[in-house]
């Protein structure tokens, strides 16, 4: 944003000549001008007043008293005044030009010192306003925006505006009587007050503020507005900085805590206390002494970085020290305000009803004061005799809290130590009964964070295939609780007043992809596909798709209930489990691939005797090579299929695109079809070929039904089991992990039972229908290939140019049934169709 630019009649102001205008704030504008006598440039501050505006001559005054008081002081630390001076109706200040940024607009914008240079800026700080303390002047503005560092790393202090000299005169006459005056976030509880009654220990305190800030990145009673605001500077004691900040020294620790002190007698007298202590520090550090210091601290020659962060999460200090809090710059409470206290309290409504104060009430005839809870839910006494007049009985300090409207939920221990003693030094006097508000609805998501990276199996050895990147939950998988709002319970407080409490807010739970509401119960959220849950506000989505680089080192092994795309190869000794579909764009090396539906792979398959290809719908691949594939669809192979072992419940088709289509060495078992362009090789390789199926496959499917009733019995029960504890009894956390493992077993070995049981049913099918079995050969079959026809032999004693087919001829006595070879007019192997995955 450029800067603004001044018109034709705008170039002088008394014998100065301006050049551009450099800054702008609520009362003036700061303009760049020129010393016709010095030869040198200046910086101007001219007051900005409106004609409608009733405190103008009270404006007027302060200005001049920043004129008066900014020539008083001549210090390094602190900006010098050359003149004041008044032109018609503008009013103006000559000040030094420095060049250099304001510590609100370094935590603004960000910019890193060591620590080291930052402990010297602070006590530069305290060195300025020690100096100004020593003569008198009370600043009641120390803000970020009234700090400036130059590039040389000096600090400036700026803007006297509403300082107080501590002189009889000016006490009487410079602020009015209990008005609070300078910047809410940043004013001790004394000058909330009363702005006329500060010393220079409030600036001690406003200081600790901004030391707060630059350490933890936030206010220390910054509220949700000003009234809240002054409850907390008045009533609340500040977190610890180290709470914010675990990394940052015990002793600045320590030091900010007691510069935030709410009473002015217990923090530091003096800011030469202060520096003192800050230089001791930064000797010890410079030193290299590690006494006190906190485990991980940076070394003294470390980055420290200086940002405000922004959004409601705030940054503490990691390998840099990220200093500064989100703040409304904007805010009245981050901006210079005079006011009444109690004017804001009223506003808010935070003030107690018929005018009473909220916080403090006083006796002074018994030396009695009362200090108040802005919500009237707790009070506390002190008696001080030491400026009393009459004796503090029973009665009187009855009738007083009396007259405060205290009259439930008394303490009479504290009351009669008070009468007894004639002293008490701040005990609880009146507790009210607290109210319970009533809870919102809240979202609870059931699906437990995984341990990623490998695990440690029992007898200590380490996997490191295993590295549980993926979360897949099944179908069925119960996903998100939505704990409806409770109604709160009344309350009352120390004046008798019910306190009424808040309702709990809704919070809905909504159905997303992949998802819905358990028909039995709408509270709970359920999976109705298979896949990756991904996490929501107020729902879950499942996606049952995801896309992986590649299978190997940085993946691990994947295990996932929807469909998997890898875009490049699975490497050897990886494995590959879907419950959908599986694509690989590339090969895949002697890996291990499962799927619950197709499996396609775009290259080649280069494997051993471990190596294993598994589905439940179709395979296909452009080259094979000592694999075991079992899929209950169809094998479609397009170069060629090599000393494989193979069961598949569909054709087996090899040569499709075009391609060789050679099937040398290796079993091949198909339920009707093996269809290919060569069978066999020149060096008259062994090769089987299976079609149909054995006698003996009937008595084990009737084993499988029996085992596969069962399996679905128990894991019923235990899904039954798994949602009454993940919704009932959340806190049987050892009998969920059980069940989630029993559940996981029982799965697994409920699929293995059903893929077999289906494949033996339909091998059994078709190998019923023997004329419908067929073993083709478009081109050629070698001799030494083997043909098995459900129990009917016949190998092939020389080669044989096709197109050819092999088939059982059909006889009463299955013992008497013969393998015919013949020719056949089939020349092509179609182009099958496959679903595809998105690439």
């Amino acid at each position: 944003m450029g800067k603004p630019m001044m018109t034709q009649t705008r170039t002088v102001l008394g014998k100065y000549g301006l050049k551009e205008e450099i800054g702008r704030g609520g009362m003036g504008v700061v303009y760049k001008a020129e010393d016709p006598a010095r030869k040198t440039e200046v910086a101007i501050k001219e007051l900005q007043l409106n004609a409608s505006d009733q405190n103008a001559q009270e404006m007027i005054d302060r200005f001049r008293r920043e004129a008066h008081t900014g020539g008083l002081l001549k210090h390094p630390g602190i900006v010098s005044v050359i003149e004041a001076g008044a032109e018609a109706d503008r009013h103006y200040l000559v000040m030094e030009l420095l060049n250099g940024q304001t510590l609100k607009d370094i935590l603004a914008h960000g910019e890193a010192f060591s620590e080291t240079t930052l402990l010297d800026l602070l006590i530069q700080s305290c060195e300025a306003l020690a100096y100004a303390h020593q003569a008198g002047v009370v600043h009641r503005d120390i803000k970020p925006d009234n700090i400036l560092i130059t590039p040389q790393h000096q600090i400036k202090i700026m803007d006297f505006g509403i300082a107080r000299m501590n002189t009889s005169e000016h006490f009487m006459l410079q602020t009015q009587a209990g008005t609070m005056l300078g910047t809410l976030s940043y004013m001790s509880p004394e000058q909330l007050q009363d702005s006329a009654m500060v010393d220079h220990r409030a600036d001690i305190f406003s200081l600790g503020v901004v030391f707060y800030e630059i350490y933890t990145g936030q206010l220390p009673f910054e509220g949700e507005s000003m009234g809240k605001t002054i409850m907390n500077i008045l009533s609340q004691e500040p977190t610890p900085p180290l709470s914010h900040n675990p990394k940052l020294r015990p002793e600045l620790n320590t030091l900010i805590l007691r510069m935030l002190h709410k009473r002015r007698g217990e923090r530091y007298q003096q800011m030469t206390d202060v520096a003192n202590d800050l230089r001791q520090l930064l000797q010890k550090i410079e030193s290299g002494e590690s006494a006190g210091l906190a485990p991980g601290l940076p070394r003294p020659d470390a980055s420290v970085y200086l940002k405000r962060p922004t959004g409601q999460v705030r940054n503490r200090l990691t390998s840099e020290t990220r200093i500064g809090g989100a703040l409304a710059d904007l805010s009245p409470q981050t901006n210079p305000f005079m006011g009444k206290m109690e004017t804001v309290l009223q506003a808010e409504g935070l003030a107690s009803e018929n005018g009473r104060k909220p916080l403090f009430f006083s006796d002074r005839p018994h030396g009695l004061s009362l200090e108040v809870q802005p919500d009237w839910s707790e009070a506390w006494l002190s008696l001080d005799p030491l400026y009393a007049i009459e004796t503090a009985t029973h009665e009187a300090i009855h009738s007083f809290l009396e007259r405060t409207g205290i009259v439930s939920g008394l303490l009479q221990e504290p009351i009669e130590k008070a009468a007894q003693q004639g002293f008490l030094e701040r005990e609880k006097i009146a507790q009210g009964e607290p109210v319970c508000h009533g809870q919102d609805a809240w979202l609870e998501y059931l699906i437990p964070d995984i341990d990623q990276g490998p695990a440690e199996s029992e007898d200590g050895s380490v996997d490191f295939r295993e590295l549980n990147l993926l979360v897949s939950v099944p179908e069925g998988t119960p996903l998100m609780l939505h704990h409806p709002p409770t109604e709160g319970q009344a309350g009352k407080d120390i004046c008798g007043k019910a306190l009424q409490p808040r309702k709990g807010l809704e919070k809905r739970l909504l159905e997303g992809k992949g998802t819905a509401l358990h028909p039995e119960n709408p509270h709970l959220l359920v999976a109705t596909q298979a896949g990756k849950p991904i996490r929501g506000a107020q729902s879950v989505r499942v996606e049952n798709l995801i896309h992986l680089d590649e299978v190997g080192v940085k993946s691990g092994n994947i295990c996932f209930d929807g469909s998997v795309v890898v875009r490049g190869n699975v490497h050897s000794g990886y494995r590959v489990e879907a419950g959908g579909d599986i694509l690989v764009q590339g090969s895949v090396e002697d890996a291990v691939l499962e799927a619950g539906g197709n499996i396609q792979i775009l290259g080649s398959v280069f494997g051993n005797q471990k190596t294993q290809l598994k589905a439940k719908g179709t395979i296909r691949a452009h080259f094979i090579q000592q694999a075991q594939v079992e899929c209950q669809g169809s094998l479609w192979v397009c170069e060629g299929l090599l000393h494989s072992q193979v069961r598949s419940m569909g054709p087996v088709l090899v040569g499709i695109n075009d391609g060789k289509g050679q099937i040398n060495g290796g079993q091949i078992s198909s339920a009707h079809l093996i269809k290919a362009r060569i069978l066999g090789s020149p060096s008259s390789t062994t090769t089987t070929l299976y079609i149909g199926v054995d006698p003996i496959v009937e008595t084990r499917l009737s084993d499988l039904d029996e085992e596969l009733k069962l399996n679905k019995r128990k894991l019923e029960e235990n899904i039954k089991a798994l949602i009454y504890i993940r919704t009932q009894a959340r806190d049987q956390v050892e009998r969920q992990k059980e069940l989630e493992a029993e559940r996981t077993a029982l799965m697994v070995e409920g699929n293995t039972l059903t893929d077999e049981v289906q494949f033996l049913r339909e091998q059994i099918k078709l190998s019923q229908q023997p004329l419908q079995c067929r073993i083709l050969a478009l081109e050629k079959i070698f001799a030494g290939v083997r043909f098995n026809f459900s129990g009917a032999l016949r190998t092939l004693d020389q080669d044989q140019i096709g197109p050819l087919q092999a088939r059982c001829l059909q006889a009463q006595n299955t013992r008497n049934r013969e393998v015919s070879i013949e020719f056949c007019q089939e020349r092509t192997l179609e182009e099958p169709l496959i679903p595809s995955l998105p690439a």
